[in-house]
């Protein structure tokens, strides 16, 4: 997919495998794509497109009533009319930061047979923000065809909405959420049928515009799901915010009371003072003697939680570590190299220097300076370019800036050093060159 973006405008991007339509849409570091397929008859076509943010039908946009004959399986019922998988030929892409050109040519293939070329132009204008979408369609058949377009903008509904958890009152003392305004639930509200919630501080930011939340209504959704009438409920307390994997902002959440008979699963958390893993069994014991038939499983300790969530981002990060030593360790290498073939070429001018009188600190220091320069300049070089790169490692980097001052000192100062003890070697060497054998040498 090609980045797209001009000015104030969010960054897209266009699928050049599927009419170039928007597979992705990010607003402030967020894709509001679905990024997952609505369930559908197995059409790859469809599934591609519903992961995507925008896409494109065509004039007959109907499923077929009946299966097709010779189609393979999860394409009996194709689709009529859905421009879908058709690759786009780019014809211009002009970027610059006011504005933004983008045109493409599309062969598309009708259900009924016939052809069509759709001539797509985009454009951003730069300073309102506005993305705009020119489609033209070429009738190339040899009979004419309904000419109109069907556009299907999905946004991921986990961005409008809050989640929604069933808690104990217990929970937010087990997991050490804290307290930021009115009262955790009571022990009597836990299977109780109580019009309370508590709210999350990223609830009363993005949800409720920062209004005073204590004594305001929300809905239960899952009520509503059941089909039951019910009054709201009163918003009794805020708590902090709560991570569900540590390389996403916290989602606004409304926690209700855990409701008997309500859930179909829950999971269960302890907090002790030892080793969790050996309360595994004393708690699955207690777990069999309320129901036997309880089924307990996936027991792991809050690291490995964590764990699980991370270790992708873990396995790159390992990569890049382990790349970036042997990159420290080349570099220091090849400083020692080169600094040793200069004083050697140099061994003359050396040998003069010190015979007229020049103190050997004074050589040492020369040769010192001439090594650390293209050192120097180096790590101004990968400073710069590791501020322009920082967005490529966001997603690896948990509870700390790309742009950290301290950790861009401390790596300076690093490699500032290991360029330092690789001349100091051959600097050393030269500055106990003995003149006279020097001299003979030249």
């Amino acid at each position: 997919m090609r980045s797209f973006q001009a000015g104030k405008s969010p960054r897209i991007f266009l699928d050049e495998t599927s009419v170039f339509d928007i597979g992705a849409c990010v607003v402030d570091g967020i894709d509001i794509a679905p990024g997952r397929a609505i369930p559908d008859d197995g059409d790859p076509r469809i599934d591609h497109s519903l992961e995507g943010f925008l896409f494109t039908c065509g004039p007959d946009h109907i499923r077929h009533p009946e299966p097709i004959g010779g189609e393979g399986e999860g394409r009996r019922y194709p689709l009529h009319g859905s421009f879908s998988a058709h690759p786009a030929k780019i014809v211009a892409f002009d970027v610059h930061e006011s504005n933004a050109l983008a045109r493409a040519e599309v062969p598309v293939n009708l259900a009924d047979g016939g052809t069509a070329l759709l001539e797509r132009t985009w454009r951003i204008d730069g300073e309102s923000g506005e993305v705009s979408l020119d489609d033209r369609i070429v009738n190339t058949s040899s009979r004419p065809i309904p000419v109109f377009l069907m556009y299907h903008m999905n946004i991921g509904g986990k961005w409008l909405d809050a989640d929604a958890r069933w808690v104990d009152p217990g929970y937010f003392h087990a997991m050490r959420i804290p307290l930021l305004k009115g009262r955790y639930f009571r022990e009597d509200e836990r299977l109780d049928r109580s019009k309370f919630v508590i709210v999350s501080q990223s609830f009363v930011r993005d949800i409720m515009h920062g209004e005073q939340p204590l004594g305001k209504h929300v809905d239960d959704p899952n009520v509503k799901a059941k089909g039951e009438t019910s009054d709201s409920s009163e918003i009794v307390g805020v708590v902090a915010d709560v991570r569900d994997t540590p390389n996403q902002p916290p989602r606004p959440t409304i926690y209700f009371p855990l409701y008997d008979g309500m859930q179909s699963g829950a999971t269960l958390a302890v907090r002790t003072a030892s080793d969790p893993l050996t309360f595994a069994m004393p708690v699955q014991k207690i777990i069999s003697q309320i129901d036997p038939n309880l089924a307990v499983a996936d027991i792991l300790t809050l690291d490995q939680v964590i764990g699980k969530s991370t270790v992708s981002a873990s396995f790159d990060a390992t990569l890049l570590a382990i790349f970036a030593l042997l990159s420290l360790v080349l570099a220091a290498v090849g400083l020692f190299g080169v600094l040793s073939y200069i004083a050697a070429q140099r061994q003359g001018e050396i040998g003069i220097r010190i015979a007229l009188g020049a103190q050997r600190e004074q050589v040492l220091r020369l040769m010192l300076l001439d090594g650390l320069k293209p050192a120097i300049i180096g790590l101004i070089a990968g400073l710069v370019a590791s501020v322009a790169a920082t967005r490529l490692i966001q997603s690896l980097l948990f509870g700390t800036k790309p742009l950290d001052l301290a950790v861009l000192v401390l790596v300076t100062c690093v490699l500032l050093a290991v360029a330092a003890l690789a001349c100091l070697i051959p600097a050393w060497r030269a500055s106990r060159l003995d003149p006279m054998r020097a001299l003979r040498i030249e």
